[in-house]
Protein backbone atom coordinates (compact mmCIF):
# COMPACT_ATOMS: atom_id res chain seq x y z
CA UNK A 1 0.00 0.00 0.00
CA UNK A 2 1.52 3.29 -0.67
CA UNK A 3 1.80 6.05 1.71
CA UNK A 4 -0.25 8.32 -0.49
CA UNK A 5 -3.24 5.61 0.02
CA UNK A 6 -2.41 5.45 3.92
CA UNK A 7 -2.51 9.27 4.71
CA UNK A 8 -5.94 9.19 2.74
CA UNK A 9 -7.35 5.56 4.68
CA UNK A 10 -6.12 7.78 7.93
CA UNK A 11 -7.48 11.52 7.32
CA UNK A 12 -11.04 9.53 6.05
CA UNK A 13 -11.24 7.79 9.46
CA UNK A 14 -10.54 10.84 11.23
CA UNK A 15 -13.16 13.21 9.42
CA UNK A 16 -15.61 9.89 9.87
CA UNK A 17 -14.96 9.82 13.32
CA UNK A 18 -15.78 13.62 13.80
CA UNK A 19 -18.66 13.24 11.92
CA UNK A 20 -20.08 9.78 13.87
CA UNK A 21 -19.56 11.48 17.19
CA UNK A 22 -20.94 15.08 16.27
CA UNK A 23 -23.78 13.09 14.83
CA UNK A 24 -23.73 11.17 18.39
CA UNK A 25 -23.93 14.19 20.44
CA UNK A 26 -26.65 15.73 18.68
CA UNK A 27 -28.54 12.95 18.18
CA UNK A 28 -28.35 12.00 21.91
CA UNK A 29 -27.65 14.60 23.89
CA UNK A 30 -28.98 17.97 21.84
CA UNK A 31 -32.00 16.52 20.08
CA UNK A 32 -34.28 15.69 23.05
CA UNK A 33 -33.92 19.34 23.99
CA UNK A 34 -36.28 19.70 20.73
CA UNK A 35 -38.47 16.74 22.61
CA UNK A 36 -38.85 18.38 25.68
CA UNK A 37 -39.26 21.87 24.24
CA UNK A 38 -41.84 20.06 22.33
CA UNK A 39 -43.56 18.77 25.00
CA UNK A 40 -43.48 21.76 27.08
CA UNK A 41 -45.57 23.71 24.24
CA UNK A 42 -47.76 20.98 24.21
CA UNK A 43 -48.57 21.59 28.02
CA UNK A 44 -48.56 25.29 27.65
CA UNK A 45 -51.30 25.06 24.61
CA UNK A 46 -53.08 22.50 27.17
CA UNK A 47 -53.20 24.93 29.61
CA UNK A 48 -54.17 28.42 27.74
CA UNK A 49 -56.88 25.88 26.09
CA UNK A 50 -57.94 25.21 29.86
CA UNK A 51 -57.51 28.58 30.85
CA UNK A 52 -59.62 29.88 28.04
CA UNK A 53 -62.17 27.17 29.21
CA UNK A 54 -62.41 28.87 32.76
CA UNK A 55 -62.58 32.30 31.49
CA UNK A 56 -65.99 31.27 29.94
CA UNK A 57 -66.77 30.06 32.93
CA UNK A 58 -65.86 32.80 34.75
CA UNK A 59 -67.58 35.07 32.51
CA UNK A 60 -70.77 33.18 32.86
CA UNK A 61 -70.58 33.27 36.56
CA UNK A 62 -69.84 37.15 36.43
CA UNK A 63 -72.82 37.17 34.11
CA UNK A 64 -74.99 35.54 36.96
CA UNK A 65 -73.99 37.74 39.46
CA UNK A 66 -74.63 40.87 37.89
CA UNK A 67 -78.39 39.18 37.74
CA UNK A 68 -78.65 37.61 41.38
CA UNK A 69 -77.34 40.65 42.46
CA UNK A 70 -80.10 43.00 41.75
CA UNK A 71 -82.98 44.76 43.52
CA UNK A 72 -85.66 43.84 40.39
CA UNK A 73 -84.12 40.02 40.98
CA UNK A 74 -84.62 40.62 44.37
CA UNK A 75 -87.88 41.80 44.33
CA UNK A 76 -89.35 39.28 42.27
CA UNK A 77 -88.39 36.44 44.74
CA UNK A 78 -90.60 38.17 47.32
CA UNK A 79 -94.03 39.32 45.45
CA UNK A 80 -93.48 37.75 41.93
CA UNK A 81 -94.30 40.44 39.77
CA UNK A 82 -94.49 39.48 36.60
CA UNK A 83 -93.18 42.82 34.75
CA UNK A 84 -89.78 41.73 36.13
CA UNK A 85 -90.79 38.34 33.64
CA UNK A 86 -91.76 40.50 30.74
CA UNK A 87 -89.03 43.19 30.76
CA UNK A 88 -86.29 40.47 31.33
CA UNK A 89 -87.44 36.90 30.55
CA UNK A 90 -87.48 36.81 27.23
CA UNK A 91 -86.01 34.86 24.31
CA UNK A 92 -83.57 37.94 23.49
CA UNK A 93 -81.89 37.95 26.86
CA UNK A 94 -81.10 33.84 26.11
CA UNK A 95 -79.53 34.60 22.42
CA UNK A 96 -78.16 37.90 23.09
CA UNK A 97 -76.14 36.41 26.27
CA UNK A 98 -75.99 33.16 24.71
CA UNK A 99 -78.12 31.26 27.87
CA UNK A 100 -79.72 28.04 27.15
CA UNK A 101 -81.28 27.62 30.50
CA UNK A 102 -82.38 30.77 33.26
CA UNK A 103 -84.08 29.56 36.01
CA UNK A 104 -85.21 31.52 39.33
CA UNK A 105 -85.37 28.93 42.85
CA UNK A 106 -86.77 30.33 46.33
CA UNK A 107 -84.89 29.47 49.27
CA UNK A 108 -86.71 26.28 49.46
CA UNK A 109 -85.21 25.23 46.20
CA UNK A 110 -88.74 25.16 44.15
CA UNK A 111 -88.58 26.64 40.26
CA UNK A 112 -90.13 30.28 40.64
CA UNK A 113 -89.43 30.46 36.86
CA UNK A 114 -87.46 28.63 34.39
CA UNK A 115 -86.82 27.69 30.86
CA UNK A 116 -84.36 25.83 28.46
CA UNK A 117 -84.14 26.67 25.45
CA UNK A 118 -82.25 25.55 21.87
CA UNK A 119 -80.68 28.61 20.92
CA UNK A 120 -80.57 27.32 17.26
CA UNK A 121 -84.47 27.03 16.95
CA UNK A 122 -85.18 29.03 19.42
CA UNK A 123 -87.73 26.02 20.59
CA UNK A 124 -88.14 25.66 24.19
CA UNK A 125 -86.35 22.21 25.57
CA UNK A 126 -86.04 20.50 28.79
CA UNK A 127 -83.38 18.56 30.41
CA UNK A 128 -83.87 16.08 32.80
CA UNK A 129 -81.10 17.09 35.69
CA UNK A 130 -83.70 20.60 35.67
CA UNK A 131 -86.75 19.81 36.41
CA UNK A 132 -89.39 22.47 35.92
CA UNK A 133 -90.97 22.10 39.41
CA UNK A 134 -88.21 22.01 42.15
CA UNK A 135 -84.61 21.00 43.28
CA UNK A 136 -84.10 19.79 46.35
CA UNK A 137 -82.44 22.15 48.72
CA UNK A 138 -79.95 19.32 49.98
CA UNK A 139 -78.10 19.57 46.41
CA UNK A 140 -74.39 20.93 47.62
CA UNK A 141 -74.97 23.38 44.23
CA UNK A 142 -77.41 25.92 46.36
CA UNK A 143 -75.20 25.64 49.74
CA UNK A 144 -75.20 29.60 49.65
CA UNK A 145 -74.39 31.38 53.21
CA UNK A 146 -73.06 34.52 51.95
CA UNK A 147 -73.98 36.93 49.62
CA UNK A 148 -71.00 36.88 47.71
CA UNK A 149 -71.26 32.71 47.46
CA UNK A 150 -70.58 31.50 44.23
CA UNK A 151 -70.77 28.37 42.46
CA UNK A 152 -69.25 27.57 38.72
CA UNK A 153 -68.22 25.00 36.40
CA UNK A 154 -68.98 22.38 33.95
CA UNK A 155 -71.88 19.90 34.38
CA UNK A 156 -73.06 16.93 32.75
CA UNK A 157 -76.29 16.07 31.38
CA UNK A 158 -78.13 13.69 29.68
CA UNK A 159 -78.34 16.34 26.87
CA UNK A 160 -74.76 17.11 26.96
CA UNK A 161 -72.07 18.92 28.90
CA UNK A 162 -73.17 22.54 30.05
CA UNK A 163 -71.51 25.16 31.86
CA UNK A 164 -73.16 26.64 34.56
CA UNK A 165 -73.25 29.11 37.49
CA UNK A 166 -75.38 29.27 40.89
CA UNK A 167 -75.48 32.40 42.64
CA UNK A 168 -77.51 33.40 45.58
CA UNK A 169 -80.35 35.84 45.03
CA UNK A 170 -79.63 39.29 47.02
CA UNK A 171 -79.88 42.94 47.01
CA UNK A 172 -77.71 45.14 44.63
CA UNK A 173 -75.89 46.17 46.96
CA UNK A 174 -75.37 42.64 47.84
CA UNK A 175 -76.75 42.20 51.11
CA UNK A 176 -79.37 39.37 52.15
CA UNK A 177 -81.30 37.76 53.83
CA UNK A 178 -80.32 35.67 50.25
CA UNK A 179 -84.11 35.06 48.91
CA UNK A 180 -82.92 32.21 46.87
CA UNK A 181 -80.61 31.11 44.13
CA UNK A 182 -80.31 32.21 40.07
CA UNK A 183 -78.98 29.66 37.90
CA UNK A 184 -77.63 30.21 34.66
CA UNK A 185 -76.55 27.76 31.90
CA UNK A 186 -75.27 27.16 28.13
CA UNK A 187 -74.23 24.24 25.92
CA UNK A 188 -70.73 23.63 26.27
CA UNK A 189 -71.43 22.75 21.98
CA UNK A 190 -68.96 22.80 19.32
CA UNK A 191 -69.34 26.75 18.33
CA UNK A 192 -68.21 27.34 21.92
CA UNK A 193 -65.43 24.63 21.51
CA UNK A 194 -64.69 25.75 18.08
CA UNK A 195 -64.70 29.64 19.53
CA UNK A 196 -62.08 28.43 22.55
CA UNK A 197 -59.84 26.75 19.31
CA UNK A 198 -59.83 29.85 17.74
CA UNK A 199 -59.04 32.58 20.68
CA UNK A 200 -56.41 30.08 21.66
CA UNK A 201 -55.56 29.03 17.83
CA UNK A 202 -55.61 25.35 19.14
CA UNK A 203 -56.49 22.19 17.47
CA UNK A 204 -58.87 21.38 20.71
CA UNK A 205 -61.85 18.92 21.36
CA UNK A 206 -63.80 18.38 24.90
CA UNK A 207 -64.68 14.76 24.43
CA UNK A 208 -67.53 13.83 27.28
CA UNK A 209 -66.75 11.67 29.97
CA UNK A 210 -69.83 9.15 29.30
CA UNK A 211 -69.54 5.26 29.08
CA UNK A 212 -71.96 5.00 26.59
CA UNK A 213 -70.82 7.23 23.96
CA UNK A 214 -67.12 7.69 24.84
CA UNK A 215 -64.74 6.59 22.18
CA UNK A 216 -63.28 2.81 22.88
CA UNK A 217 -60.06 4.46 22.26
CA UNK A 218 -60.35 7.59 24.18
CA UNK A 219 -61.10 5.26 27.50
CA UNK A 220 -58.06 4.02 27.01
CA UNK A 221 -55.98 7.06 27.75
CA UNK A 222 -58.17 7.70 29.93
CA UNK A 223 -57.20 4.90 32.05
CA UNK A 224 -53.24 6.59 32.42
CA UNK A 225 -54.38 10.37 33.68
CA UNK A 226 -53.97 10.68 37.17
CA UNK A 227 -53.34 13.62 39.92
CA UNK A 228 -49.26 12.85 39.38
CA UNK A 229 -49.54 12.42 36.27
CA UNK A 230 -52.21 14.88 35.13
CA UNK A 231 -51.17 15.54 31.22
CA UNK A 232 -51.13 12.47 28.94
CA UNK A 233 -48.59 12.93 25.78
CA UNK A 234 -49.20 10.71 22.89
CA UNK A 235 -46.94 10.36 19.46
CA UNK A 236 -49.32 9.83 16.71
CA UNK A 237 -47.09 10.12 13.87
CA UNK A 238 -44.04 12.06 12.93
CA UNK A 239 -46.25 15.31 12.62
CA UNK A 240 -48.93 15.72 15.68
CA UNK A 241 -48.64 15.02 19.26
CA UNK A 242 -51.64 14.35 21.21
CA UNK A 243 -51.87 15.64 24.78
CA UNK A 244 -54.77 14.69 27.07
CA UNK A 245 -55.74 15.87 30.38
CA UNK A 246 -58.95 15.29 32.40
CA UNK A 247 -61.12 18.57 33.02
CA UNK A 248 -63.58 18.17 36.61
CA UNK A 249 -66.97 18.90 36.89
CA UNK A 250 -68.56 21.69 39.09
CA UNK A 251 -68.17 18.85 41.75
CA UNK A 252 -64.82 17.77 41.00
CA UNK A 253 -65.40 14.33 39.21
CA UNK A 254 -64.12 13.51 36.08
CA UNK A 255 -66.26 15.38 33.11
CA UNK A 256 -64.41 15.70 30.20
CA UNK A 257 -61.41 14.60 28.29
CA UNK A 258 -59.65 17.53 26.68
CA UNK A 259 -57.56 16.47 23.91
CA UNK A 260 -55.15 19.05 21.76
CA UNK A 261 -53.61 18.11 18.39
CA UNK A 262 -50.09 19.78 18.68
CA UNK A 263 -48.48 20.02 15.07
CA UNK A 264 -44.80 18.46 15.68
CA UNK A 265 -42.78 21.85 13.57
CA UNK A 266 -40.43 21.88 16.62
CA UNK A 267 -39.41 18.39 16.18
CA UNK A 268 -39.50 18.74 12.84
CA UNK A 269 -36.99 21.73 12.80
CA UNK A 270 -34.61 19.69 15.18
CA UNK A 271 -34.56 16.86 12.52
CA UNK A 272 -33.86 19.50 9.92
CA UNK A 273 -31.20 21.15 12.09
CA UNK A 274 -29.47 18.30 12.44
CA UNK A 275 -29.94 17.08 8.64
CA UNK A 276 -28.16 20.67 8.06
CA UNK A 277 -25.43 20.28 10.98
CA UNK A 278 -24.75 16.35 9.43
CA UNK A 279 -24.21 17.54 6.32
CA UNK A 280 -22.43 20.66 6.72
CA UNK A 281 -19.72 18.58 9.17
CA UNK A 282 -19.37 16.27 6.26
CA UNK A 283 -18.57 18.89 3.40
CA UNK A 284 -16.51 20.77 5.71
CA UNK A 285 -14.69 17.70 6.51
CA UNK A 286 -14.64 16.95 2.67
CA UNK A 287 -12.79 20.61 2.04
CA UNK A 288 -10.81 19.81 5.17
CA UNK A 289 -9.88 16.71 3.98
CA UNK A 290 -9.07 17.81 0.12
CA UNK A 291 -7.02 20.39 1.61
CA UNK A 292 -4.67 18.43 3.76
CA UNK A 293 -4.46 16.04 1.21
CA UNK A 294 -3.09 18.88 -1.38
CA UNK A 295 -0.92 20.16 1.33
CA UNK A 296 0.66 16.66 2.44
CA UNK A 297 0.49 15.82 -1.18
CA UNK A 298 2.84 19.48 -2.20
CA UNK A 299 5.01 18.79 0.94
CA UNK A 300 5.35 15.20 1.87
CA UNK A 301 4.09 12.53 -0.80
CA UNK A 302 5.66 14.36 -3.96
CA UNK A 303 9.38 15.35 -2.49
CA UNK A 304 8.99 11.50 -1.23
CA UNK A 305 7.82 10.32 -4.73
CA UNK A 306 10.62 12.08 -6.79
CA UNK A 307 13.20 11.35 -3.70
CA UNK A 308 12.38 7.28 -4.61
CA UNK A 309 12.56 7.85 -8.14
CA UNK A 310 15.79 8.98 -8.16
CA UNK A 311 16.99 7.00 -5.76
CA UNK A 312 15.51 3.91 -7.95
CA UNK A 313 17.45 5.43 -11.07
CA UNK A 314 20.62 5.86 -9.39
CA UNK A 315 20.34 1.93 -7.96
CA UNK A 316 19.28 0.61 -11.53
CA UNK A 317 21.90 2.83 -13.64
CA UNK A 318 24.48 2.18 -11.11
CA UNK A 319 25.42 5.87 -11.83
CA UNK A 320 27.55 6.74 -8.50
CA UNK A 321 28.26 10.67 -10.22
CA UNK A 322 25.11 11.25 -10.53
CA UNK A 323 22.73 13.05 -7.15
CA UNK A 324 19.55 13.31 -5.83
CA UNK A 325 18.68 16.82 -6.33
CA UNK A 326 18.03 18.55 -2.96
CA UNK A 327 15.89 21.60 -2.92
CA UNK A 328 14.14 21.60 1.08
CA UNK A 329 15.68 22.06 3.86
CA UNK A 330 13.60 19.88 5.80
CA UNK A 331 13.56 16.37 6.95
CA UNK A 332 13.18 14.88 3.66
CA UNK A 333 16.46 17.62 2.14
CA UNK A 334 17.97 15.54 5.28
CA UNK A 335 17.14 12.61 3.55
CA UNK A 336 18.34 13.15 0.30
CA UNK A 337 21.43 14.89 1.44
CA UNK A 338 22.28 11.92 3.75
CA UNK A 339 21.54 9.75 0.33
CA UNK A 340 24.06 11.57 -1.46
CA UNK A 341 26.52 11.48 1.72
CA UNK A 342 26.19 7.71 0.79
CA UNK A 343 26.48 7.97 -2.44
CA UNK A 344 29.72 9.46 -2.62
CA UNK A 345 31.24 7.09 0.10
CA UNK A 346 30.25 4.54 -2.88
CA UNK A 347 31.75 6.20 -5.23
CA UNK A 348 35.07 6.95 -3.48
CA UNK A 349 35.24 3.11 -1.88
CA UNK A 350 34.80 2.12 -5.79
CA UNK A 351 37.35 4.35 -7.00
CA UNK A 352 40.20 2.89 -4.00
CA UNK A 353 39.28 -1.17 -5.71
CA UNK A 354 39.70 0.43 -9.18
CA UNK A 355 42.99 2.24 -8.03
CA UNK A 356 44.30 -0.97 -6.77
Amino acid sequence: MSLRTKILIILMAVVALYAGLDYSIQRFVIFPSFADLERDEAIKDMERCAGALLREIHHLDALTHDWSAWDDTYEYIRNRNNSYIASNMVISSFVDNHLNLIYLLNSDGRVLWGKIYDLETEQQIQIKEFPPDSIPVSNPLLDHVRPYSSIAGVYMTESGPMIVAYRPVVTSNKKGPLRGTLIMARFLSDTVVETIAEQTRVALQLIPIVEKTMPAKEKVFLQHITEDRPFLLSKIDENVLQLRSIVPDIQGKPALLMRVDFPRDIMARGRMAMRYAFFSILATGMVILSVLILLLKLTIVNPLSKLTGEVKTIVESDNLSARIDVDTEDEIGILAQEFNKVIERLAKARQQRQDR
